[in-house]
């Protein structure tokens, strides 16, 4: 009921304001985006063990965007005046070009991250209202209209985060976001504005009091997604989203997890340690050791759990996928507070949990047909295939030196044209015919032959005659005599 409800109301509003079409993931599904710089999108699609993210995350500097003599040249726009590719930027938390994360992902959408804040501008806001930066936000604007790609714009993202400076000025903010979208919906009508909540914490916390986030508000016409991020598992935390979460409903507005990550653990070394002295004590101090479990069970469960707990209106969900004690803006002496490692692929057990929830039905990622599904178009195509291991199953355990052999099963409406078996992302060989099979007597596949002691992913990828083509892993042990307690994996993919 909810969901009609959220679905009428978008109508409704559509109808009395007159603005573009807002681009929805299809009823019941919610679409993935990665994040939150080029390297870190890069490491997470290149793993070989996920599905082609839905959407990719950038950020730029709104002041800087036509600037070649900025500190930051064009504001990590990624284009020089003439449409051009520019130069990566990095200012500390890895590296940025929008051009490069819009057009280097033709089959994702593109999440921005708007910066407009007043610490290096002094009255930036009342002068983007006022059409002094009209230069700016027409180049922004003729960008995402090159573009032409479903983009999700966070203007002046988290509004209400005390460390962004001259955000405090509602009427200041307000103004800004709103000659922002006049300039940029006429040219760019697959944009959605993103009106985003901080809802953290830590910002509470600091200030001592709890803002009336409506005040930030621009008006209905003015937004077409509303956006919260999730960083602690608080009482809190559920309290301040709850209240971003309800505002959405009663607006009839769809709502995006804009950013999130299990901040203060590190994945990699599996350990949990202090975020700052508001939680705890010194940020990167007391190192707490966890397993993948626990982890899991602590953030992603309940991450995961509210989102399909309100899936009537959270329809996108941005994870950040970063190392992001490696980048100087996170990294020691933690400054900005300790955030570790959010990387999903560097467990075994994290990243079959993670491939467990996200391909289910529930999710969406990106395809050739992403951009029509999120514009309510039939969809007639040729499916991707399918494909599944008959053996062995996960978390199969073999004796040293054993054989192991491989079978998968693919299917496709019209044909397989070939498959691919890798043994931890290394092509043990590709077969071309029914049935396919690896390890068998005669087929000499080596990397399958005598297996030594260790954790092991396969990973099977099937192509159909389209070139489409889809991934499936599975990961198993193979134990000595002297191993009382062989490895256990955990999770099916």
């Amino acid at each position: 009921m909810r969901r009609k409800v959220l679905l009428w109301n978008l109508l409704l509003w559509q109808v009395i304001f007159g603005y573009s079409q807002t681009l929805l993931p299809p009823d019941g599904k919610t679409l993935l985006v990665i994040g939150q710089d080029l390297q870190s999108v890069y490491d997470y699609a290149q793993s070989g063990y996920f599905p082609t993210p839905g959407g990719v995350t950038s950020y730029a500097s709104l002041y800087d965007v036509a600037n070649p003599s900025a500190a930051f040249p064009f504001g990590g726009l990624g284009e020089d005046l003439q449409g051009d590719v520019a130069p990566d930027i990095d200012w500390g938390a890895g590296p940025l070009n929008t051009h490069n994360a819009g057009y280097g992902y033709p089959n994702s959408t593109l999440a921005i991250g708007l910066y407009m804040t007043e610490e290096f501008f002094p009255g930036g806001l009342t002068g983007i209202a006022n059409g002094d930066y009209d230069t700016e936000v027409n180049r922004l604007a003729d960008f995402l209209a090159d573009l032409d790609q479903p983009v999700f714009l966070r203007i002046g993202y988290e509004f209400d985060g005390n460390w962004n400076i001259g955000y405090n000025n509602t009427t200041n903010f307000i103004n800004a976001y709103k000659h922002i979208v006049d300039i940029i919906r006429p040219k760019a009508p697959k944009t959605m504005m993103v009106w985003q909540s901080c809802t953290s914490p830590v910002d509470d916390i600091i200030e001592g009091y709890h803002e009336d986030i409506t005040t930030w508000y621009p008006g209905d016409d003015y937004v077409d997604y509303m956006g919260y991020s999730w960083f602690i598992t608080t009482q809190q935390q559920y309290e301040l989203t709850d209240e971003l979460v309800e505002f959405a409903r009663e607006r009839g507005k769809p709502v995006m997890v804009s950013e999130s990550a299990p901040q203060g653990y590190d994945l990699n070394e599996l350990n949990y340690r202090y975020i700052n002295t508001m939680l705890g004590g010194a940020p990167g101090t007391n190192p707490v050791s966890k397993t993948p479990t626990e982890i899991w069970d602590e953030w992603f469960d309940p991450f995961f759990e509210y989102i399909h707990e309100n899936s009537d209106v959270i329809r996108v969900v941005a994870y950040i996928n970063a190392d992001w004690d490696s980048q100087a803006k996170w990294a020691p002496p933690y400054n900005e507070g300790y955030w570790g490692d959010t990387r999903v692929q560097m467990n075994a057990e994290i990243r079959d949990k993670w491939n467990e929830e996200i391909t289910s039905d529930f999710w969406i990622h990106g395809s050739e047909d992403l951009f029509d599904l999120l514009e309510g178009e039939d969809v007639i195509t040729n499916p991707a295939p399918t494909v599944s291991f008959t053996i062995p199953t996960q978390g199969q355990t073999y004796d040293e030196g054993t054989n192991v052999v491989v079978a998968v099963n693919a299917t496709d409406n019209t044909s397989i044209t070939k498959v691919e078996l890798y043994l931890n992302n290394v092509l043990v060989r590709t077969e071309s015919l029914a049935p396919y099979g690896w390890g068998n007597p005669g087929q000499n596949d080596a990397a399958l032959t005598a297996m030594s002691k260790g954790d092991y992913t396969l990973k099977a990828i099937a192509f159909d005659d389209e070139g489409k083509s889809t991934t499936k892993t599975l990961a198993f042990s193979v134990v000595g005599e002297d191993d009382e307690n062989p490895p256990v994996v955990i999770g099916d993919d």
